[in-house]
């Protein structure tokens, strides 16, 4: 185009990510070339920075879409529009058809600083021109993005780490190509005496032991940790953390998971074991005002009238349980605790039963496959059970003799609690041996847990396929019934039940 007038024009600058020329390099160039084209940029440019034009990415250009409306519109009022170059419009064969059809509706000129043109939309030839470079500049990035995505498959077949590392760990990158190689344990202190990697392992310990997110979040915000940004963790966050399996050492790429090359931060057994958690969690439970969990049995203890769940209430001063949808029945807290839990000394039904480990297997079929394996690991318990008898019964005739002989022993015990351990898991629900392990002792490792924890228990326990959905069932004016005679213990198959 040869022409003595001065036209307008108005730039669109766009820059993918860091690569390539800067929008104001861009514009600098433009500036020199419409001057040497007696194009005068009258307006302010439209500008998407760090926004690839792709049809793979995923973002949204702002300002393209706020040229075309423009175009569409009229607003666009200056005569020219321009561009650095042919892909800095876009990567995408159709939607540069649809600015050149635009720009030729409107009669509006397309500039391209690095030809040292300008292009009419109304004159095929340089239709085609343009129309070449969008196939080219398509095709390119085609090739980019297949390059990328085999080198990510390819990343992750090796199990090598990706992207931004997670809060805990910091990036190691090779120091003479620049390339990310390794994730390891940040060692700088999230507060005094806590290191980030650290505050991460807790978070993990303290979900397995029942602890609610709201409640971790709050002890976090009170001991001053915060997030990458500087700001205290929320709930939500915490949760997006604990489900991330690099903090397990795997790596994960279209839901395949392969060993990741760095070191986890936690075991992956107790990884599972918190995702297993969270995802079975229940969140309807009596709170405080704050938040934090109060009782164990709210909403889990049914009316026997209406079948509704039941709420802590204050009855003559009293803590009682009642019908919260309609008031059908209350009865006081105490003797029902008494009843359901006790104490170490006078277990109740959850206690008397999660201290019965046969009767916890018996309730809690395991799978096939993890009843065979734990048939196996019986079998071996029980023959290293009998050779730590034999050592226990055997004469020594020195003290060598006996030292060693207690050291067998010793490692023979090590040996039997610990294929015991592994049995208990496979037969027991994974969820309730996470949380409060079932044997010997139960009532300390209940008294010691998080009511969080006692409630999911308890959940899994007073369920009618075990112990029985407990039902208050009501009684008649003026009649007085022991507090524990009236709940029932709803099973599956009760016969002739009358409760809701």
């Amino acid at each position: 185009m040869t022409t003595t007038q001065q036209i307008t024009g108005r730039e669109y600058l766009r820059v993918s990510k860091k690569k390539g020329q800067s929008c104001d390099e861009q514009h600098a160039d433009n500036i020199r070339s419409a001057e040497t084209h007696r194009i005068m940029i009258s307006a302010a440019p439209y500008i998407d920075d760090g926004i690839s034009a792709s049809k793979y990415s995923r973002k949204q250009r702002g300002d393209f879409a706020r040229l075309v409306k423009d175009l569409t519109s009229g607003a666009f009022t200056d005569d020219v529009l321009i561009i650095w170059e042919s892909s800095r419009g876009s990567r995408k064969v159709s939607e540069w058809a649809y600015l050149i059809e635009l720009c030729e509706e409107q009669g509006k000129l397309i500039h391209v600083t690095s030809h040292g043109r300008t292009y009419d939309p109304r004159n095929g030839r340089d239709v085609r021109s343009l129309q070449e470079d969008a196939v080219d500049s398509q095709y390119e990035s085609y090739k980019v993005h297949t390059r990328t995505a085999r080198n990510a498959a390819s990343n992750a077949a090796d199990g090598r780490p990706t992207g931004r590392a997670p809060y805990g760990y910091v990036p190691v990158h090779d120091t003479r190509t620049g390339k990310l190689t390794d994730w390891i344990a940040d060692d700088t202190e999230a507060v005094p005496g806590l290191s980030k990697a650290d505050m991460v392992r807790e978070l993990f310990r303290r979900i397995k032991a029942g602890h609610s997110m709201g409640a971790i979040a709050r002890d976090f915000a009170e001991r001053g940790i915060r997030n990458g940004s500087g700001r205290p963790f929320v709930p939500q966050h915490l949760r997006s953390m604990a489900v991330k399996c690099a903090y397990a050492g795997i790596r994960s790429h279209h839901g395949m998971e392969r060993p990741g090359t760095w070191k986890g931060l936690v075991s992956e057994a107790d990884y599972r074991a918190v995702v297993r958690m969270l995802t079975t969690r229940t969140q309807s439970q009596k709170r405080r005002p704050d938040g934090r969990a109060q009782y164990e049995l709210t909403r889990i203890i049914r009316c026997g009238k209406c079948g509704g769940p039941t709420r802590a209430v204050q009855v003559k001063g009293v803590p009682s349980y009642a019908c919260r949808d309609h008031g059908c029945v209350q009865v006081p807290q105490a003797r029902i605790d008494e009843l359901l839990i006790g104490t170490e000394e006078s277990p109740g039904e959850i206690l008397s039963f999660l201290g019965d480990e046969s009767r916890v297997y018996a309730a809690f079929t395991a799978a096939p496959e993890d009843e065979a394996r734990a048939e196996e690991i019986r079998t071996e318990r029980e023959r290293l059970e009998g050779e730590r008898r034999e050592a226990e019964g055997t004469k020594t005739a020195t003290v060598g003799e006996a030292l060693a002989m207690g050291r067998l022993v010793d490692s023979l015990t090590e040996d039997i609690e610990r294929l015991r351990a592994e049995e208990q898991k496979l037969r027991a629900p994974a969820q309730l041996a996470d949380m409060i392990t079932p044997g010997k002792d139960v009532a300390r490792r209940w008294a010691a847990a998080p009511v969080a924890a006692r409630r999911a228990v308890a959940r899994m326990v007073l369920a009618p396929s075990v112990l029985g959905e407990v039902r208050i069932m009501p009684v008649g004016p003026g009649r007085r019934v022991d507090p524990a005679d009236r709940a029932h213990l709803h099973k599956t198959a009760c016969n002739g039940c009358t409760a809701a």
